[in-house]
């Protein structure tokens, strides 16, 4: 149980810069177990990611549409998930081929998760930023950060990781800010400060809870 404690380490418009720093975080790292990416679309944007077949997908819609959606939803899969919260439908559609969502693109008013999560560093990451555009998402690596002698810090598994804040300034935030933010996922024990410096940046402010 528990959260990690995410540093920013670079806001920048330029999401080039900032998955280059994301890389360097990473050299860093002892190993990089898993990376997931996430983003919050539309139906008429699904094709950007047409390659990303490992995606599952989640639509959320209001109440009054859900009759319609689930009506569009069934040319997909017989039986999707259904989740009703706070007034809105949430159906989950798990490791479908975005190719195959055709039914989605022509539905107003849904929004999209589209997700990949436990793929193998490398497999996914280049490919979702090709295609997020102006989504809100976010690419996020889980790590093992390497002792660090000068500070007394043993090996770090666990709330280790770096992350790419897509077209937010914060994490967990679906309101388009222009900006991508890098993030380093650790504990609260000097360890962030010491992994930006060596990656070429500095800690830009307070932490806030994470993972």
């Amino acid at each position: 149980m528990g959260n990690s404690y995410m540093y920013p380490v670079l806001r920048t418009p330029d999401l080039a810069e900032a998955y280059a720093l994301a890389q360097r975080l990473l050299r860093l790292a002892e190993q990089v177990d898993e990376v997931e990416v996430w983003a919050t679309t539309t139906g008429p944007a699904l094709h950007r990611y047409m390659s990303l077949t490992e995606a599952g997908l989640s639509a959320r819609t209001p109440v009054s549409r859900s009759a319609e959606m689930i009506a569009a939803l069934g040319a997909l899969l017989p039986d999707p998930e259904r989740q009703l919260s706070r007034g809105r439908d949430t159906l989950w559609i798990h490791r479908l081929d975005v190719r195959a969502a055709e039914p989605l693109r022509h539905l107003d008013g849904v929004r999209i998760d589209l997700f990949v999560v436990r793929a193998v560093p490398g497999a996914v990451e280049e490919r979702f930023l090709a295609a997020v555009g102006s989504d809100v998402g976010s690419v996020y690596w889980d790590v093992a950060w390497p002792e660090v002698d000068e500070l007394d810090l043993d090996l770090c598994v666990k709330y280790a990781g770096v992350e790419i804040t897509v077209n937010s300034a914060e994490p967990f935030e679906e309101r388009y800010s222009g900006d991508h933010t890098v993030w380093i996922h650790t504990r609260a024990d000097g360890r962030a400060q010491w992994l930006a410096k060596r990656a070429g940046a500095k800690v830009l402010g307070l932490w806030v809870l994470g993972r």
